[in-house]
């Protein structure tokens, strides 16, 4: 009887400690020692994404209503959003328009309704606008092929290796005389242009963004390309 007393006083212990010495559950409420307080979860799987003189920001709201506010704490500015009952545990994002073309950092926590603050995240935002806009230039042709007996036409590009091509517009004229509007997305080095009339004109708009995950795409000026 003695050992079994022993070893469930062993057992309690070590239990005690385990408790003691675990990190609260960050996710709906932060618990400090000898306190009746609780504090607002954290926003979880926060992704920034850079825009044209904006960012975005997903995350998935903290559950059980525990956070009513967001905030977004800079170096100059804070801004705050009301989080709606009916959304706590869900997805959600939020935009922030009208930044300069420039990087920002921001701490980012939530609120309880009493005013107690979340653990505090940090995030960086780099804006991107009309200076990374006349960097961008449409893309030259490198070569051009037509098979035998074919009337289509390959054109392979030199690439932009600083930035991500997301999308090229084409205008070209047709073995029928018809005017063709062909938009390719995520588009490769090599395009074929179906049934094009040789020697007509081609002309190209390419649509660039500087980051995976940017939600804003810039696009080119329409060029007439200058076939080798």
């Amino acid at each position: 009887m003695k050992t079994k007393l022993n070893l469930y006083f062993l057992l309690s212990m070590m239990n005690l400690w385990f408790i003691s010495c675990s990190k609260p559950d960050e996710f709906y409420k932060d618990l400090l020692a000898n306190s009746d307080r609780n504090y607002p979860g954290k926003l979880q799987n926060i992704v920034p994404s850079n825009g044209y003189y904006r960012f975005k920001l997903n995350y998935i709201i903290p559950p059980n209503n525990s956070a009513a506010k967001i905030v977004l704490a800079g170096v100059t500015d804070t801004i705050i959003f009301d989080i709606p009952n009916e959304k706590s545990g869900l997805k959600d994002s939020l935009y922030v328009d009208k930044l300069k073309e420039t990087s920002y950092r921001f701490s980012i926590y939530t609120l309880n309704k009493k005013g107690e603050s979340s653990i505090k995240q940090n995030i960086l935002f780099k804006i991107y606008g009309d200076r990374y806009k006349s960097s961008l230039s449409t893309l030259n042709v490198k070569s051009k092929f037509t098979a035998v007996g074919s009337s289509d036409l390959r054109l392979i590009f030199f690439p932009d290796n600083a930035n991500i091509l997301v999308t090229s517009m084409f205008q070209y004229t047709d073995v029928n005389n018809q005017v063709v509007d062909y938009k390719i997305m995520n588009p490769k080095d090599t395009v074929f242009l179906i049934n094009y009339k040789t020697g007509s004109d081609i002309h190209m708009i390419n649509g660039f963004i500087p980051n995976k995950g940017s939600i804003d795409t810039i696009f080119t000026q329409k060029k007439l390309l200058k076939l080798p």
